[in-house]
């Protein structure tokens, strides 16, 4: 077995203190360090840690252990509402659902298009129609945050990566561009420093 210098939980927290990774926002480190106990939605949690057993009188250890469940690739492309495959329920939906419970890469990309269009403002939404407009924004105002920040929300590491990098990208300025600019700005403080002849017209009688 290969030994690490550091344990193999921590690798990830310290890949984030590296690199690209270091530049991302402050934001969406703290979105990744989120480390929220999913809610159980396919078992009823005894509440307590302990229990009177009522045979014999006696308090018992009770411990929450929560079903294994599968998540098929299919669970990223919809909104099963942290819902996996388990046989034998059914569930009521939740239109609320915590990003710990959602599960589901699709809705995580649906909400970032929400949060965005919620900050934006987007005139597109019911164009013929200001006042029903106005009054679905005005029903999620809770939910709005600065675009800055719903552009990160529900990113991949890997997506986040490559954002910063593509954000830290600068294109290289063509050269005639910058010999024009040069050429432009040495004419102007040319005609600036020379004196302006002005010629006095004969007035005619």
């Amino acid at each position: 077995m290969p030994l690490h210098k550091f344990p193999v939980y921590l690798r990830k927290r310290l890949q984030l203190r590296e690199g690209i990774c270091s530049r991302l926002p402050a934001h969406f480190l703290r979105s990744l360090e989120n480390t929220s106990t999913p809610t159980p939605v396919h078992y009823q949690p005894h509440g307590a840690k302990f229990k009177i057993n009522p045979k014999n009188g006696q308090r018992e250890r009770v411990e929450d252990v929560p079903i294994p469940i599968y998540y098929p690739p299919e669970s990223q492309k919809g909104l099963w509402g942290g819902e996996g495959w388990i046989l034998g329920y059914r569930y009521a939906n939740n239109d609320k659902t915590p990003k710990e419970d959602l599960c589901s890469k699709f809705g995580m990309d649906l909400k970032r298009g929400m949060l965005l269009r919620l900050a934006r403002q987007d005139p597109q939404l019911h164009p013929d129609d200001p006042e029903r407009r106005v009054a679905i924004y005005d029903k999620y105002k809770e939910f709005v945050i600065p675009e800055e920040e719903a552009e990160w929300v529900g990113l991949t590491l890997e997506e986040a990566v490559e954002k910063q990098r593509l954000l830290e990208k600068k294109d290289p300025v063509p050269l005639f561009k910058i010999y024009v600019e040069e050429l432009v700005e040495r004419l102007q403080q040319q005609a600036l420093s020379e004196p302006v002849v002005v010629q006095k017209r004969a007035s005619g009688k």
